[in-house]
């Protein structure tokens, strides 16, 4: 303090006590380096914030280990880079922004992309941020990689598909196996009277009895044969296995499928070294490899080329899961290919059922992927088709 004059005559001194002041600051930093530590922690998620515009503005090191780009890589690009070309050309990216503007909240599931390119699976949830004002400043947003979660679940429902379509199979199975069984006993009464029936008129010069009787026999033959079909499907038939070369069993099936099927149909067989012997009827695997050939044939009107090929394979637990009808293991797979105009997944579905066909009445009865079908399960085998259109 100083007098009129000038000169100093003391001091004034105020104290303000601002312990209150420095706690809350204390607790600031506190809270916010509690906030950045849960952050960085948070490596199974992609944590960062993004301006009014869709920049990103930080980045955590889950966003790191999740989409491949470093902090200085990243902020100040925008986060369209994330979306598919597709889903950036519909305008994806604007959309969740507005959305999360309008809404306050803005969740969803689709396929992001990586740094190096690769895709995966994720949730994704973006909410707005906004000053004491109320004023839009820019957008928190969280992304988790869902893609083991996604993959298990299709997983799941393939299987539980496959199961469905085996219960299915089954179920019909046990239907046409007990009527067809029952018929078989039924047509041998026919067939023995009709055969006893034509042993008793050769003497007879009636023509029309004659062809009356040859041709009610040759239906009953028929009938035989296609409850012959449907033993097979229904897994009933009488099978005789032995140990088999496969790779000498396809090499000898060539020349006879060659000429079943025709010129116009290049046939090929393709063995494998050190293949596994198996245990099965070459009979009936034979008459298998027709049914599959003749579809193949029928496939490919103007002409096309079927490849048979055989190799080792195992089937572990994960295959198992998908397909719980089989069993894990070692096995041979043979494979039939064809160069035909494929199905639609319609006619894949229903592709073993009994009677299902694609052809015109009167050509195909429908029979023949079902006996391929039973011949298979009864062997204790698998099968499995993939086809697509073209």
């Amino acid at each position: 303090m100083h007098d009129e004059t000038g000169d100093l005559v003391g001091f004034v001194n105020i104290t303000r006590d601002l312990t209150e002041r420095q706690l809350a600051h204390q607790r600031l930093l506190e809270r916010e380096q509690h906030y950045r530590r849960l952050i960085e922690a948070a490596v199974d998620y992609a944590v960062f914030q993004l301006d009014v515009d869709g920049n990103v503005i930080s980045w955590n090191p889950g966003a790191e280990r999740i989409k491949g780009y470093r902090a200085d890589e990243i902020i100040g690009q925008h986060f369209s880079r994330f979306y598919t070309a597709e889903d950036r050309d519909a305008g994806a990216p604007e959309r969740a922004l507005r959305t999360a503007a309008q809404e306050g909240k803005y969740e969803a599931e689709g396929r992001r992309c990586r740094k190096d390119g690769s895709m995966f699976e994720a949730f994704v949830v973006i909410d707005p941020i906004r000053d004491e004002n109320d004023k839009l400043v820019g957008f928190a947003k969280i992304t988790r990689d869902i893609t083991e979660r996604v993959e298990a679940h299709k997983a799941l429902r393939a299987s539980q598909e496959q199961l469905a379509m085996s219960q299915k199979m089954e179920a019909v199975g046990q239907l046409s196996g007990g009527i067809a069984h029952d018929f078989d006993n039924l047509l041998m009464i026919v067939q023995g009277n009709l055969e006893t029936v034509q042993r008793h008129i050769k003497d007879i010069s009636n023509t029309n009895l004659h062809r009356a009787v040859n041709n009610a026999l040759r239906g009953a033959q028929r009938a035989v044969a296609l409850t012959s079909r449907l033993l097979a499907f229904s897994r009933r038939q009488a099978i005789d296995p032995k140990p088999l070369d496969v790779n000498k069993f396809l090499s000898g099936g060539v020349d006879f499928l060659q000429r079943s099927l025709g010129e116009t149909i290049e046939v090929e067989a393709v063995g494998a070294g050190g293949l596994w012997r198996v245990e099965v009827d070459a009979n009936h695997l034979e008459t298998a490899l027709v049914n599959l050939a003749i579809n193949a044939r029928d496939a490919m009107p103007s002409a096309g080329k079927l490849t048979l090929e055989a190799a080792n394979v195992f089937l572990d637990e994960e295959y198992v899961r998908i397909n719980p009808e089989v069993t894990p293991g070692q096995f041979v797979v043979i494979c039939v290919s064809d160069t035909g105009h494929g199905m639609t997944p319609e006619v894949l579905s229903m592709a073993f059922e009994p009677f299902f066909t694609t052809k015109e009445i009167g050509q195909g009865t429908g029979l023949g992927l079902s006996q391929v079908y039973g011949f298979v399960k009864q062997s204790g085998g698998h099968i499995k088709i993939y086809s697509e259109e073209g």
